[in-house]
């Protein structure tokens, strides 16, 4: 069992004096200083430019399309079968000389 510890008497927290909030001075208002008005610039009429009237492209006169000329066909070559060579008979295996590989 643990030991109880003897229980600490409470110490009363002491209250701190209220700080009074302090009023800011309010800024003097400045008056209002009315802005001067700017004299209107009459608008000037922008003066309408002469229309170029439009001059017709010519028409380039049409190429005719030039046929072109087929190339013959040339004829297919069969190319010749050469003929076949005889199989040769296989060469009697001579014995390994000793120690080749």
């Amino acid at each position: 069992q643990k030991p109880e510890l003897p229980k600490m008497p409470e110490v009363p927290k002491p209250e701190l004096p209220k700080i009074p909030e302090v009023q800011k001075p309010e800024a003097p208002k400045l008056p209002e200083i009315p802005k001067p008005e700017m004299p209107k610039v009459p608008e000037i009429p922008k003066p309408e430019l002469p229309k170029i009237p439009e001059i017709p492209k010519p028409e380039l006169p049409k190429i005719p399309e030039i046929a072109k000329p087929e190339v013959p066909k040339m004829p297919e070559i069969p190319k010749p079968e050469l003929p076949k060579m005889p199989e040769l008979p296989k060469l009697p295996e001579f014995p390994k000389a000793p120690g080749a590989p």
